[in-house]
């Protein structure tokens, strides 16, 4: 998968399963002004169930942040069972943030599913900040299948949905207030994160075929030329 970067962001992403149908890959964004770190325990890639989990922290501050997909087509009963493992996991005396295409309608009041979803979450203390349609395509009917989960119910400042994006999915949203001040210390170093996916390297392989000429020349290739030829492939190897 290609990787898309934003500006003063620091990106963590997860493994996909390749040709999964229905989608995989998860990823989050932390301003790079936080600490981040990846909480492996909790950050899992399977057939039911894909999901990343980051400690966000400045000073003694800190909240846990992740992000969970389900598949429309993943078995539901393993998927329950691995969330309600991930549930468990949370720190308990930390504020915890979960935000989710989860596919499950909360909008079908009295769906076994939808109930089975609700019982989770809720005996784990964490509160649906959503209840609005976040999905819809024209000839069916609108759902609530993602949300922004969180124990700190408190903290919350806004959310909600953004309308008129011309997209299926509604991009959702929240603000907290949780205390962590963000540094101002500008002389911090940019963290680079290398996806070694098997997608990115049959591509990057498949592009320097390509300009094998270049490459295969008789006189070596100038600094230049070398950054000319592989500068496009930053997101797989360190250049200096």
């Amino acid at each position: 998968a290609n990787l898309y970067r934003m500006y003063e962001y620091n990106h963590f992403y997860n493994d996909i399963i390749e040709n999964k149908a229905k989608g995989t890959g998860v990823c989050l964004y932390v301003h790079d002004s936080f600490n981040a770190t990846i909480n492996s325990k909790i950050s899992l890639t399977t057939n039911d169930i894909e999901s990343l989990f980051l400690t966000v922290s400045k000073g003694n501050s800190k909240a846990n942040v992740g992000v969970i997909y389900r598949s429309p087509n993943s078995d539901s009963k393993q998927f329950f069972k691995e969330l309600g493992e991930i549930f468990t996991q949370l720190p308990k005396k930390e504020t915890n943030i979960v935000l989710g295409d989860f596919n499950f309608d909360l909008l079908k009041r009295g769906n076994p599913l939808t109930n089975k979803f609700e019982d989770t979450i809720l005996s784990s203390g964490l509160f649906p900040l959503i209840s609005i349609p976040t999905h819809s395509k024209s000839n069916e009917q609108s759902s609530c299948i993602d949300n922004i989960l969180t124990d700190n119910i408190e903290s919350v400042l806004t959310s909600g949905v953004i309308e008129d994006l011309n997209s299926h999915h509604k991009p959702i949203i929240a603000m907290f207030k949780l205390g962590i001040e963000k540094t101002t210390d500008t002389s911090h170093k940019e963290l680079q994160f290398y996806n070694f996916s098997k997608a990115n390297t049959d591509s990057m392989m498949t592009d320097l075929e390509s300009k094998i000429d270049a490459l295969a020349g008789g006189n070596t290739p100038n600094l230049d030329q070398f950054f000319n030829i592989f500068s496009p492939y930053s997101a797989l190897i360190p250049l200096l």
